[in-house]
């Protein structure tokens, strides 16, 4: 390719509001907005779900899957041609998530968070989290990367650009293995490229594979339950967290994709039976929002669970209930932000408009 393509309005993934598109509703895929939807319920949900034995097996299913879901969508949203040149494209999703992520680190430190080191001083964290991905808003550091190595990669068109891609997600293993380090977010990146990578290939040869796409699909759904039953075994638990490990046996890393990937799969089967019910409107609505919702409900449960000293109450009803309530707030409050221009590009990364306000 002679350059990255735009990635289009549906790709809210990646940090854009898809309400504030240009694009066509007949050239958007509910289906893929239903997915977004359904990924970042599954999100506000983990987050908030504790206590009891049920509760841990749901935890587990969801961990097991539903970051490399919201990655891998990105990517494989990232192959569309677009009209922006490849650093115009990348200056964008700078503004749409590296503004919100220096926001949201430093609201983290000035709320006083417990995932934030409020030990050190501000400029101490404000360098570290440059640096490093945020405990917390690391998603937001380590898919700008993956954004940022695919411009690069996609410098040499045709098939060099796909071999450039598979060479950095293979060094970046390489160098994590051999180093441990977490230096500009490597410990996520090295895991995550794998899932951009993979899928934005997949996007691009996705002519060449339709015909056995529900083949792939049955197979991951027939899949899932019996890799997750061999997997819990292996480590506890097999995904995230301990991939993040130098030390993680090649055995869970290959167990932990499989499952990363099935999982995938059977979200994907369970958003499009969605998108063919009444409550497709509701998924796809969430789906155009994932990054507002993203950010704004992890901010409602840091001020409940950290500010307030208050503890989400236990066991999956109460997380359902909590989940809603969330969802609805950061809702309101992004739409509130969206008031101003000016916050929503800061805070929300939106495209700034002038005149907004006026139409």
């Amino acid at each position: 390719m002679s350059s990255v393509p735009e990635v289009a309005a549906a790709d809210c993934t990646s940090g854009e509001s898809c309400a504030k598109s240009a694009e066509t509703p007949q050239s958007r895929d509910i289906r893929i907005d239903v997915l977004r939807g359904l990924a970042i319920c599954l999100v506000v949900f983990g987050h908030l779900l504790s206590g009891g034995a049920a509760a841990a097996v749901v935890g587990a299913l969801i961990a097991s899957f539903h970051m490399p879901l919201f990655v891998s969508l990105s990517g494989y949203l990232a192959f569309k041609v677009g009209r922006r040149t490849r650093w115009q494209w990348l200056g964008g999703k700078a503004r749409q998530l590296l503004l919100p992520y220096a926001v949201f680190v430093l609201a983290s430190y000035a709320l006083g968070f417990g995932w934030s080191d409020t030990h050190v001083s501000l400029w101490q964290y404000s360098v570290r989290a440059l640096l490093y991905a945020d405990p917390a808003w690391w998603f937001l550091y380590v898919l700008f990367s993956c954004f940022a190595l695919l411009a690069l990669c996609t410098i040499p068109s045709g098939v060099a650009s796909d071999i450039a891609l598979i060479a950095v997600a293979a060094a970046l293993w390489v160098v994590f293995r051999l180093t441990g380090s977490y230096l500009l977010g490597l410990g996520y990146l090295h895991w995550y490229f794998t899932f951009f990578a993979g899928s934005y290939l997949l996007a691009k040869y996705r002519s060449r594979w339709q015909g056995v796409g529900t083949w792939m699909l049955a197979t991951g759904v027939v899949a899932y339950p019996f890799l997750m039953a061999k997997t819990v075994g292996l480590t506890p638990p097999p995904w995230f967290r301990a991939i993040l490990m130098a030390a993680t046996p090649i055995k869970v890393i290959a167990a932990a994709f499989a499952v990363a990937v099935a999982g995938t799969c059977v979200a994907t089967l369970v958003a499009f039976l969605l998108a063919r019910t009444p409550l497709a409107s509701l998924f796809s609505y969430l789906g155009r929002n994932t990054l507002d919702l993203f950010l704004l409900t992890s901010l409602v449960i840091g001020i409940y669970t950290w500010t307030l000293h208050q503890s989400p109450p236990a066991g999956i009803a109460a997380a359902s209930a909590m989940s809603a309530a969330a969802t609805v707030v950061a809702l309101g409050l992004a739409r509130l932000i969206d008031l101003s221009p000016e916050l929503a590009t800061i805070i929300l990364g939106h495209p700034y408009r002038r005149g907004r306000q006026a139409k």
